[in-house]
């Protein structure tokens, strides 16, 4: 039972063992394939089919292949007028990685974690853990509905539902569509794609100019974070913007923060601690996976 008020946050890094790319792998998807094949089905036409225009598909696939920029939020930062096409393109892409069956694998953090905590459905709404993610899928909530609907006798969606709500799970750039349980304007976990589907997909995803006001899911993300006594960084890129949009610096200085920093160098990190107060203590992060940290971290060894 996690008794202490805790928050992980989510990086594209910790979502990359369940199949889903890592920023950069992202953006250089896009370019690539709709830079490629413009047949039945493709990336191209689908777009096209959606409503946007065969020059503007160019045009973004060509700026956004030769902007050198480190991922897809920071070009639309800098071109804004690409903003609508780039939640279509990024909702078209990430949809092909859906995979249930990547759910169902044993021995990936998701299924380390979901049974080092007590699980059992009146235990598991009662646990002191919170998620803050900036990935757009939804594989954690998925894998938390299979396991809790097929791992339990005469347990609704609602009750799920309600489990999941209060474990909470915050998208601060919004997500890829509700799940079935969620929402009466669903999209199953699926890589099926056509223009119903990625509409549906695409209309949650929020891409923040880096001059707007800071949206709802940041808030409830500062809030979760000011109550956390225990705070892990988990496959995360310490972005600038992304720090500062959390209000990591603002935080007491007495909170315990960990994580992991897979591919940040030391002195990487000696910037990053700088950026953050202090309160990112280097010594603390560590260059692993994120299911060998959990296995090693006092977060699953009550």
């Amino acid at each position: 039972m996690i008794t202490t008020p805790t928050v992980l946050v989510l990086g594209a890094g910790a979502n990359y063992t369940y199949g889903f790319p890592l920023g950069a792998q992202l953006t250089q998807n896009i370019y690539i394939t709709l830079k490629g094949s413009r047949g039945p089905g493709s990336d191209f036409v689908l777009l096209k089919d959606i409503g946007f225009s065969q020059s503007d598909i160019k045009d973004f696939a060509d700026d956004l292949e030769k902007s050198n920029l480190p991922s897809i939020d920071t070009f639309v930062m800098r071109k804004p007028q690409f903003m609508d096409l780039a939640k279509y393109a990024i909702a078209i892409e990430l949809v092909k990685y859906e995979h249930q069956a990547a759910l169902l694998e044993r021995g990936k953090w998701y299924f380390y974690l979901y049974n080092r905590m007590n699980n059992m459905p009146d235990k598991l709404i009662n646990q002191k853990i919170s998620f803050i993610t900036f990935n757009y899928d939804r594989s954690l909530e998925q894998f938390l509905y299979l396991s809790l609907k097929h791992g339990n006798n005469n347990i609704t969606d609602d009750q799920i539902k309600k489990i999941i709500d209060e474990l909470s799970i915050i998208h601060v750039h919004g997500h890829i569509g509700f799940l079935p349980w969620q929402s009466s304007r669903p999209r199953e976990y699926s890589n099926i794609r056509n223009t119903g589907i990625i509409k549906v997909a695409a209309e949650n995803i929020k891409l923040i100019p880096e001059n707007q006001e800071i949206n709802s899911e940041f808030k409830q993300a500062n809030d979760k974070l000011h109550l956390a006594e225990r705070i892990y960084f988990l496959g995360f890129g310490f972005d600038e913007i992304n720090m500062k949009g959390l209000g990591i610096s603002d935080l007491d200085d007495g909170k315990q923060i960990f994580g992991t920093c897979r591919g940040i160098s030391p002195q990487e990190m000696r910037e990053i601690s700088k950026r953050s107060n202090k309160r990112i203590i280097q010594e603390r992060m560590r260059n692993i996976d994120v299911l060998d940290f959990l296995k090693d971290s006092p977060l699953v060894h009550f």
